[in-house]
């Protein structure tokens, strides 16, 4: 791709293009077809529970992380085992940070901390996760954004 080449913009929700009055100016009679078949496609929010297999600081986490993001309409029940794993992944940082201190107390001459790579995995896998779900203020901003966007094409050519 060449330097000012633009990338093809996402597909924009057709109820989101004709509450914006069109921008784009698509066929409205389609739009609409469009607007009522994501409404089809549209999954449930009624069955959003933390799965069994979670440990009780990652089932904390994701109550919190349900009760926000079912806040803001940011989750559906197929969201259900993308937020547990990143809650696994939340607890599995915060039980390798206890840890990690406690490495640290034992040896504190040591240089560098045997814990350290074990922490990075989980933390890229949150950031992951995290990402995929909204969860940082940059994936948020991410969405606002393409939410926003009333130029551009809307359908990837």
């Amino acid at each position: 791709m060449k330097e000012g080449d633009k990338m093809p913009q996402p597909a924009k929700s057709a109820k989101l293009q004709l509450l914006q009055k069109n921008p784009n100016k698509k066929n409205v009679k389609e739009l609409k077809k469009r607007a009522e078949a994501e409404e089809r496609l549209q999954m449930k929010s009624d069955n959003i529970r933390a799965p069994e297999w979670l440990n009780e600081t990652a089932v904390r986490a994701f109550n919190f992380l349900k009760d926000e993001l079912l806040e803001i309409e940011l989750i559906t029940n197929g969201d259900i085992y993308p937020l547990a794993m990143y809650c696994y992944w939340y607890a599995e940082h915060m039980n390798l940070q206890a840890q990690a201190v406690l490495v640290q107390a034992e040896n504190p001459e040591a240089i560098g901390n045997p814990l350290i790579k074990q922490l990075d995995t989980c933390s890229k896998n949150m950031r992951s996760f995290g990402s995929d779900l909204g969860l940082s203020p940059s994936a948020r901003a991410k969405l606002a954004i393409k939410l926003s966007q009333d130029e551009g094409d809307d359908e990837w050519t």
